[in-house]
């Protein structure tokens, strides 16, 4: 389903998620093509032996750098594995998070909660996409952060939510770090555009 507002579940990211893992374990995947039942995907990851243990997999261990800063947080998203995923990251900015099951929601939390300083806004939802939900947003609230997300990586798209009145753009899947730096940037820039109004 490529619509915006979907009924059916799925983004279609579960092979890059197998890669992943298996990319952690040391192993590798590759596709066979068959042309009677379709492509076939193998794969093979190390096996550790008890009386080997001392042989461990090296995992990938990337330093997060952040701002020690509380924030309140609206996250738009309908997928439920995600939005388990996105708030376990936005823990370090603090316990203040909102949840919005599609934009629709996402619209009325912003109305009834104005101090909100970031949203992250998911394009693809039930009832009300992300795009609308943007834009119904913007009508009232000039200054809280919107930062979009999207599991199709497009050029068009993620100028498309600039254009309605986000922020920034994050594709899925979510990569930590990048997400906390992304949130860090545009907590800087709208602070720096805020002080430049003031002098004004």
């Amino acid at each position: 389903d490529d619509s915006l507002s979907r009924n059916y579940e799925g983004a279609g990211l579960g092979l890059y998620i197998s890669k992943c893992y298996i990319d952690l374990l040391g192993g590798k995947i590759w596709a066979e093509n068959n042309p009677d039942k379709g492509a076939v995907f193998c794969f093979k990851i190390p096996l550790i032996k008890p009386n080997e243990t001392e042989k461990k997999v090296p995992l990938l261990q990337a330093k997060i750098h952040f701002e020690p800063q509380k924030l309140k947080i609206l996250v738009a998203e309908d997928d439920s594995i995600t939005l388990k995923f996105i708030s376990k990251i936005l823990k370090i900015f603090g316990d203040n998070l909102l949840i919005a099951r599609n934009g629709f929601e996402a619209v009325n939390l912003c109305k009834k909660n104005p101090d909100i300083d970031i949203i992250l806004m998911d394009i693809q939802m039930p009832i009300m996409n992300g795009y609308e939900a943007i834009k119904r947003i913007r009508e009232f609230n000039e200054d809280v952060i919107i930062i979009t997300q999207s599991a199709f990586v497009f050029t068009d798209e993620a100028e498309k939510a600039i254009k309605v009145g986000g922020n920034g753009y994050i594709s899925k899947p979510i990569n930590k770090n990048q997400l906390i730096d992304h949130i860090n940037k545009q907590v800087l820039a709208s602070r720096h555009k805020s002080q430049a109004k003031t002098v004004s």
